[in-house]
């Protein structure tokens, strides 16, 4: 049949079909480098992966409007699949049949130069015998290639799909028309198929038609909520093809009547199917919109709603289905674009927040390191001298702990009970041995009563000065935070918090106090070991003259100078880690800039 034989609407059917895949081949382009290129930033960043970027909805039904094959599936029983096919087509390429139970094949249409018939199973192609009588310019198809149900038939092509090639301009322009097979009544075999094979890269159209004498029946009714719970995004256009249009004619005014009557329960039934929209309860099938466009999805993911469109009269058929079509392919175009367009935005915005806090890290972070180093050092100084000149402070506070657990002391040596005694009645002892051990008890009951006033005296006094060391470093940490603006590296803010938690954690208790004390009086124990024990009477007058020669001997100078010697000894400590910390963590960033000098090359290669 010559090209120009089939309408201008038919031509330009073909135009849009032939726009449409125009515009998916550089949408399929699109996507698959942006793909690619989310694929290599991830390695920079998980947060930039194609999953967190689109839906995986979205990419499911981009890559469905992309894909290199568009289809009309065509439904109905077998008389009216005929007719539609025979009429998108614009030639009567399929036989009529004269019933509509007749049991046909799949029969699948694509674009040849030149006709071609094969049967095909699971993608193996047999050959197709047509009889003499049909083989002159295959004009229409032969019907034993298309009936399943004649003894004829091959059983092992009962299941076969006819596959039909043809130079049609509609099918040049990239469509391909499926026609779904015959099944049995109470089946949806045949409709499951043609889902089956929709589902398999095609990009599908459905074409349902009716025969319009009566409302669907509860097997057409199950095959369109089937088609509808399972590809739910695809259009449909439902066409009703009435006997009028086998013989050309419009129907009359009492024809009409009853036709519009049959129209409203049909146009009920698919409202309720969920396939159009029933704005009004009063609308009138004369007057039904064909297109119904949805509102623009404000979040512009990709939310496809199919345009469903019903056809009331068949001769309006070729009309309704460009505009069907057009409508389809447009929205569906601007959706899988708009989605696209979406995700390139947030991936952009992304990398400029990602950029932004980069280069902020790079030139805040040293002069953070630098003003943390310098406040540092400052510190030190200032507790170092401040140590010092604690160190009179601490001489009299001794001096007064010591006097006020004097008399508290000596009365506890006095009641003292030793352990294990072998004293006499007069308290004398036997021999050194048992000399040494008592005297042991008591250095041992005056040593820890001295370290327990002390310590609580020095805990009360110094507190203050660890609470300067661990405050003042706190302070200049949130100082330097709000001297900048905005959101900066919490990694820098929690590395210096730890180098502060674990450089200057002065825990000065009775445990680290009672240590200065321990080492005076292990030196006053020396004084009263020796022979002169053996014949002494310890009695509670020589207790009593035994510890105040015990606690004159302490030296509060020496002491206090002991004590703030320690304390120094610690502040260096911590301020050499403090130092040591700050160093890694300049070493850290250093390396951290480098790695981000390659990651920054792989984004301007991007």
């Amino acid at each position: 049949m010559a090209s120009n034989s089939i309408g201008p609407e038919r031509h330009h059917l073909a135009r849009q079909v032939q726009a449409f895949r125009g515009h998916a081949k550089r949408l399929k382009r699109i996507f698959k480098d942006t793909v690619k290129v989310l694929s290599d930033l991830q390695d920079f960043d998980e947060s930039l992966s194609i999953d967190q970027i689109l839906a995986v909805d979205a990419q499911k039904c981009i890559s469905n409007v992309v894909s290199g094959r568009t289809a009309l599936v065509v439904f109905g029983d077998t008389r009216l699949r005929a007719s539609i096919v025979n009429e998108i087509l614009g030639e009567a390429i399929l036989p009529i049949p004269r019933n509509s139970s007749e049991m046909w094949r799949m029969i699948h249409f694509k674009y040849k130069k030149h006709r071609v018939l094969s049967h095909t199973i699971d993608g193996f192609d047999f050959p197709t015998v047509v009889s003499r009588q049909h083989d002159h310019g295959l004009s229409r198809i032969p019907s034993e290639t298309i009936r399943t149900e004649i003894p004829t038939v091959d059983p092992k092509l009962a299941e076969a799909t006819l596959e039909v090639g043809l130079n049609n301009p509609i099918l040049e322009g990239g469509f391909e028309i499926i026609c779904s097979p015959s099944t049995s009544p109470g089946s949806l075999d045949g409709v499951r198929r043609s889902l089956q094979v929709c589902q398999v890269e095609l990009h599908p159209f459905f074409v349902c038609g009716h025969d319009g004498k009566a409302p669907l029946n509860s097997q057409q009714v199950a095959e369109l909520e089937l088609i509808r719970r399972q590809m739910a995004d695809v259009p449909l256009l439902f066409a009703v093809v009435s006997q009028e249009y086998m013989n050309m004619r419009r129907p009359s005014s009492e024809q009409s009547s009853h036709q519009i009557s049959i129209m409203s329960q049909i146009y009920d039934q698919l409202c309720r199917l969920g396939y159009l929209n029933d704005v009004s309860p009063s609308h009138s099938p004369a007057s039904i919109a064909p297109h119904d466009v949805p509102d623009t999805n404000p979040e512009l993911n990709f939310n496809f709603i199919p345009v469903d469109t019903i056809v009331t009269n068949f001769l309006d058929f070729t009309p309704e289905l460009l505009s069907f079509v057009q409508c389809n392919m447009r929205q569906q175009i601007t959706s899988a674009a708009s989605s696209l367009h979406d995700a390139h935005a947030r991936c952009l915005q992304m990398l400029i927040l990602y950029a932004h806090d980069l280069a902020r890290d790079v030139l805040v972070t040293p002069k953070r390191i630098k003003y943390a180093r310098t406040k540092e050092e400052e510190l030190y100084t200032q507790l170092i001298d401040l140590a010092s000149k604690k160190q009179g402070e601490i001489k009299e506070l001794v001096h007064t702990a010591i006097a006020e657990a004097a008399e508290d002391v000596v009365s506890q040596v006095v009641q003292l009970e030793f352990d294990d005694s072998s004293l006499d009645s007069s308290y004398q002892a036997p021999d050194q041995k048992t000399a040494k051990k008592c005297v042991i008890q008591i250095q041992e009951l005056v040593f820890k009563e001295l370290s327990r006033q002390i310590s609580d005296k020095l805990i009360s006094s110094v507190d203050y000065l660890r609470e300067s060391v661990v405050g003042t470093l706190r302070r200049c940490l949130e100082k330097l935070e709000d001297s900048v603006s905005g959101d900066v590296s919490q990694d820098t803010s929690q590395a210096l918090s730890q180098i502060l938690d674990t450089a200057y954690n002065l825990e000065f208790n009775e445990r680290t106090s009672t240590s200065a004390v321990r080492l005076f009086v292990e030196r006053i124990k020396s004084a009263f070991q020796g022979p002169s024990l053996k014949h002494t009477k310890m009695d509670s007058g020589w207790r009593e003259k035994y510890v105040r020669q015990m606690i004159a001997s302490l030296s509060a100078t020496r002491l206090a100078k002991s004590i703030c010697a320690q304390f120094r000894a610690k502040v260096t400590v911590s301020h050499e880690t403090f130092l040591a910390a700050i160093k890694q963590l300049e070493m850290r960033h250093s390396g951290r800039l480098k790695e981000t000098e390659g990651q920054r090359d792989t984004i301007r290669k991007v």
